[in-house]
């Protein structure tokens, strides 16, 4: 039960830096752009959960922010494609 509250806290988390990286942004720039979340000081087992939960609870709000595509990324070769 743990992991998942703490996926759901990450998927959270990255909806809230999505959001906030589109308000500083046009609309009309946003389909030109690919939104890069930095997630380095995150673990990789976290980073994959939260990737996941983030894909099953804001897949279709982050698509209707308009970014061409939202990847977070981790330590080495941690990364995960949120949107597209």
């Amino acid at each position: 039960m743990k992991e998942n509250a703490s996926s759901e806290y990450l998927a959270a988390d990255l909806w809230t830096s999505i959001s906030e990286e589109s308000n500083n942004l046009s609309v009309d720039l946003r389909p030109a752009l690919t939104l890069v979340l930095d997630a380095t000081d995150t673990p990789g087992l976290a980073l994959a959960q939260g990737a996941k939960s983030f894909r099953d609870h804001y897949l279709t709000r982050a698509k209707l922010v308009g970014f061409s595509a939202i990847w977070v990324v981790g330590k080495g070769d941690l990364t995960a494609l949120l949107s597209s």
